[in-house]
């Protein structure tokens, strides 16, 4: 009878291994093995497997659904900065005594980037492991995840089904991982440009002059200056000739007479000598 249960769970890990391809890092082995290390200088996580006397898996840290195996585990110091987290590579491992007559569908696990609680990214699942066989394990990438925020805390989360049926039990035996920060955006510092205030252009001031006074120029004064009083120049006339006798206005104009008959008479006879 036990013949027959090996026998249909070596089957039925065939059956599943061939209609679920492992990963390209899939390796396996019917003895207790252990397995492969890391291919990075500095993984952010690194644990080893140990067995008992018995051949049971003794390592601690065994992520699963029953008993004492974890549901998750936050790497102690590991936190990033605000850019790109490339998983490069994630190695699962299982082995133990008797693991080639258990099926357990879900030895997987994923990865989430945490800030402030609060789960900001999460990876892909790891793909699960060979069944039917004592020790198995895979090595694969599981992409890139933005933190634009950055992550205080990095936890590895199991795949959680199947209750507590089926344990799904596995170990985490390192994680590579490659960080490219983000760059922030140049910041080109622009001078300040001090826009001068914008020229008004005035009309041109239209300067009403002041009518130039209009100083009456006072025409020509019609006022004489005022002149020297006359001086009346009496001519002193012919002396009078004294006349005796008795004043008679009658003889005075007779002698008057006399005398211009004479001096005419005078004036025509030189008048006519000078002309013969």
């Amino acid at each position: 009878m036990r013949s027959l249960i090996v026998v249909l769970a070596l089957v039925a890990g065939l059956g599943l291994a061939l209609a679920s391809p492992a990963g390209a890092g899939a390796g396996s082995s019917d003895e207790l093995a252990q397995p492969p290390g890391p291919s990075c200088d500095a993984p952010i996580f690194q644990s080893t497997h140990s067995y008992t006397d018995e051949g049971f898996a003794s390592n601690p840290l065994r992520f699963g659904t029953a008993g004492s195996l974890l549901r998750s585990f936050t790497l102690p110091d590991v936190s990033f900065e605000p850019g790109t987290i490339y998983i490069s590579e994630v190695i699962t491992f299982d082995g133990h005594v008797e693991r080639e007559l258990e099926l357990q569908p879900n030895e997987q696990v994923r990865i989430e980037f945490r800030l402030d609680g609060e789960t900001v990214a999460t990876s892909s699942l790891t793909e699960d492991l060979i069944d039917g066989v004592t020790s198995a394990w895979n090595v694969m990438s599981i992409g890139d995840l933005e933190l634009p925020q950055g992550a205080s805390e990095v936890v590895i989360v199991h795949h959680g089904s199947n209750g507590a049926t089926i344990a799904n039990s596995l170990s985490v035996t390192s994680i590579c991982t490659r960080f490219t920060p983000q760059i922030a955006p140049e910041t080109t510092t622009v001078p300040a440009t001090t826009t001068p205030p914008e020229a008004t252009v005035a009309p041109p001031a239209t300067t009403i002059a002041p009518a130039p006074a209009t100083t009456a120029t006072p025409s020509p004064s019609t006022s004489q200056a005022p002149q020297e009083p006359a001086t009346t120049t009496t001519v002193p006339g012919p002396p009078e000739l004294a006349i005796t006798g008795p004043a008679d206005s009658t003889g005075d104009l007779a002698l008057i007479g006399f005398a211009l008959l004479g001096l005419g008479t005078t004036l025509f006879v030189s008048t006519r000598r000078q002309g013969d």
